[in-house]
């Protein structure tokens, strides 16, 4: 599965995604490593650093994975407050 096209995403956004969905936290831990290694000399004119250009990237895919996989936040907050509402009557009188 690919990401929706919002926007273009980079090669390193589209190999977070990937892990995300294939639940590979430690291979995204270890990219943001590799990031934190990597300090260039020089930056090209607006480029960010490696360890900035891995937290948008991060943060895109993230996005895109929640929207992908998740419920809407109206939808959870409703099912999380039927979760609690049920406990509750189970819940021994104190």
């Amino acid at each position: 599965m690919t990401m929706t096209v919002e926007h273009d995403h980079t090669t390193q956004e589209q190999q977070i995604w990937d892990h995300l969905e294939a639940g590979e936290h430690d291979e995204i831990a270890a990219m943001r490593d590799a990031s934190l290694r990597d300090q260039p000399d020089d930056l090209p004119a607006g480029g960010l650093s490696p360890p900035a250009q891995f937290e948008l990237d991060y943060a895109n895919a993230y996005a895109h994975y929640q929207d992908a996989h998740e419920a809407p936040e109206g939808e959870r907050i409703e099912n999380t407050a039927e979760t609690v509402e049920q406990q509750n009557e189970r819940a021994p009188d104190a």
